[in-house]
């Protein structure tokens, strides 16, 4: 699969027009109204990503995830089933991570690399790039090209609203790709309840980050625990009401 990259930094995608920007989000308004008050990530995401559009991102990752399979008369793999992981639960998962990352004494985030791995819409890569305490660099790593180019889309609204606080790559591309470099990540975060723990995409997934991360990064995985190569340092249980209730988010360090 051909890799595509898409970078923002302290210059930005070309400026969207602030009417385009209304009329595709109509919640900007009182966005730009209480900037001076420091709306939260949270606030900004679901402005970016409203409740109301979540069918949409759904049938994005049907395009490429499930229609080609019907049409050749395949069942279409579990794997690639869609889901959003509660934004609160994300950024508790995160700070257990960083309290385990090297590069980030003190908690700060100054000098880590983030990754995403099954990035989908972006939604969780734009939630850790609009965190206040910012990391180095936030990259989304998605298979589907149909989410991949959704995730573009969203990251020229988001750079064009204001609120990323740092640089921001999506790459569209396979886990096992010769191409894909992972060896810059500080943290790893992959939600991996919908994945079967005998799915070719989860073994996949788990054979990249063994032979491709560096020793000392911190990875967190839901409802999925690694083996032989990583040391599990903390766990915890939180509400995702997307995978039916409780989710157990693990965080470990690669040996």
């Amino acid at each position: 699969m051909v890799n595509s990259w898409a970078v923002v930094d302290a210059f930005g995608f070309q400026q969207v027009p602030p009417v385009q920007l209304r009329e595709r989000y109509p919640s900007f308004r009182s966005l730009q109204r209480i900037q001076t008050a420091m709306p939260s990530t949270i606030d900004n995401i679901n402005i970016l990503y409203p409740q109301s559009e979540a069918a949409l991102r759904n049938a994005a990752s049907r395009k490429d995830g499930y229609w080609p399979f019907i049409a050749k008369n395949e069942t279409p793999p579990q794997d690639f089933t869609y889901g959003e992981f509660p934004l609160d639960f994300f950024e508790s998962l995160l700070t257990l991570a960083v309290a385990s990352c090297p590069s980030c004494p003190d908690g700060v985030r100054s000098n880590a690399e983030l990754i995403d791995l099954g990035s989908g819409s972006g939604r969780l890569v734009m939630t850790a790039a609009s965190s206040s305490n910012r990391w180095r660099k936030v990259r989304g790593i998605e298979i589907l090209p149909s989410l991949h180019e959704l995730a573009l889309n969203k990251l020229r609204d988001a750079s064009t609203m204001g609120f990323l606080s740092t640089e921001v790559q999506f790459e569209n591309c396979d886990w096992s790709s010769h191409d894909l470099n992972l060896s810059t990540a500080d943290v790893v975060f992959s939600y991996t309840t919908a994945l079967r723990s005998s799915g070719s995409v989860l073994s996949a997934l788990t054979e990249a980050i063994r032979l491709k991360l560096k020793p000392g990064c911190v990875v967190v995985t839901t409802d999925y625990e690694l083996g032989h190569g990583f040391t599990l340092v903390a766990s915890a249980d939180g509400r995702n009401e997307g995978a039916g209730g409780e989710c157990t988010g693990y965080v470990f360090i690669k040996d």
